[in-house]
């Protein structure tokens, strides 16, 4: 009974498989098959985690407590001890003096002095206008 179940649940999914397959386009085809082995070829390591897994589970359950170790208390409270640090103190190097003021250049003048030339616009359509209705519309 068991055989008959199984040869007819192959027959079964080897002609859903064909029908399928003849009906589907090359790039749904392809994307089926790229998932099917996707996912088959993560199984393995799937399996590898899930075994590390519960062998470290197993491993934890059965391992013995870490000991404490119990101090007697202290009488006093313990000696703080506080030290200031020097003062911090940039190192001379004679070899690196700063150059003298005139040395430098003089900064540029600032950009507002310089006229701006006049922007040109292009207006689509523009050649249907004289050149002095241009600048009414703008």
């Amino acid at each position: 009974m068991n055989r008959i179940v199984a040869l007819s649940l192959l027959a079964f999914s080897i002609t859903l498989a064909l029908l399928i397959g003849q009906r589907l386009s090359d790039q749904a085809m392809a994307v089926i098959v790229g998932s099917v082995i996707g996912v088959a070829a993560s199984m393995p390591m799937t399996a590898v985690v899930l075994w590390l897994t519960l062998r470290s589970r197993d491993g934890a359950r059965y391992a013995a407590p870490f000991a404490r170790s119990e101090s007697a208390p202290r009488d006093e409270a313990p000696r703080i001890m506080l030290i200031q640090p020097q003062p911090y103190v940039a190192p001379h190097y004679p070899q690196y003096q700063q150059p003298a003021q005139g040395a430098y250049l003089n900064p540029p003048s600032p950009v507002a002095h310089y006229p701006r030339p006049a922007r040109e616009f292009k207006i689509v359509g523009q050649e249907d206008f004289q050149y002095e209705d241009r600048d009414a519309l703008v």
